[in-house]
């Protein structure tokens, strides 16, 4: 971490100057907004939480301006609390439905074992190459930003060990798309994604049933089971409704890895998978 060392010159701060044009800055707004509304999706990249004006933006969204800006993330865990025996009692509601509609809520208590909670900090870095002098690779930081996540949130509370990991991903993720809104200055443009679309919405979290309806939107890629493993992984804490778009989403990133895997394939090139 760069120290901030305190000012000994003359009392009155130095004048800071722009370091570029106002046309240039309204130019470069321009190719940011063109950028948005050509290169990313609704409800993929980013979508509108009902009840608000502003959008979201979604962590495809994110990933897709690293890309367009020829960035990379990297995490760092700042800090964490794992404990696998603590007793927490919850009450949750649960919607009751008659007749196919919706009814009213009834109050559910229980109890569940350990908790589990990650603070990340996302760091945007932009590669400047190898230095001239010592050929060491040179990275310039952009943005960075912190997201924590916990099992006692409500939608992990009932099943704290299971969700442990989920809960790592789900605070790198709020860290990751953060640090994208900071480095690139779009919160004019967009909110953070933190509870994504609807309320209560499920999320896919990777149990036995979830992870066949993935095998099931999968078949058309005709994919093996390690890409299968990284939509896995890439999906978790995705709300259900947008599951579909999301599969479609990441069939376009690993495009070339699965043409590369279907080529394999039909030249009688086996995959290993360990």
């Amino acid at each position: 971490m760069s120290e901030i060392i305190p000012h000994e010159g003359p009392n009155h701060p130095t004048m800071l100057r722009p370091l570029v044009r106002p046309d240039e800055l309204i130019n470069a707004h321009k190719e940011v907004a063109d950028l948005i509304a050509k290169g990313l999706q609704q409800n993929v990249d980013y979508g509108v939480i009902p009840g608000t004006q502003k959008a979201s933006l979604l962590k495809p969204g994110a990933e897709r301006l690293l890309k367009a800006f020829g960035c990379t993330t990297k995490y760092l865990l700042v800090d964490k609390n794992t404990d696998h025996n603590e007793v927490v009692k919850w009450t949750k509601e649960k919607k009751i439905y008659r007749d196919g509609r919706f009814s009213h809520k009834e109050p559910v208590n229980g109890e569940s074992h350990g908790v589990y909670r990650y603070v990340y900090k996302a760091q945007v870095v932009k590669n400047l190459g190898g230095c001239p002098k010592c050929g060491t690779e040179q990275e310039m930081l952009i943005g960075e930003s912190d997201g924590s996540c916990s099992t006692l949130e409500s939608k992990y509370i009932d099943r704290p060990r299971d969700s442990e990991n989920t809960v790592v991903k789900m605070a790198q993720k709020r860290a990751m798309v953060a640090a994208v809104l900071n480095a690139f200055g779009l919160s004019d443009r967009f909110t953070q994604d933190v509870e994504d679309l609807k309320p209560d919405e499920p999320e896919y979290r990777g149990d036995e049933l979830q992870k066949l309806g993935l095998r099931v939107l999968m078949q058309p890629y005709n994919v093996s089971v390690n890409i299968q493993r990284k939509f896995h992984d890439a999906l978790l804490g995705t709300p259900i409704s947008n599951i579909k778009n999301a599969v479609s989403a990441l069939a376009d990133k690993f495009k070339d890895e699965i043409e590369k895997e279907q080529q394999s394939k039909s030249e009688g090139v086996d995959d290993v998978h360990k």
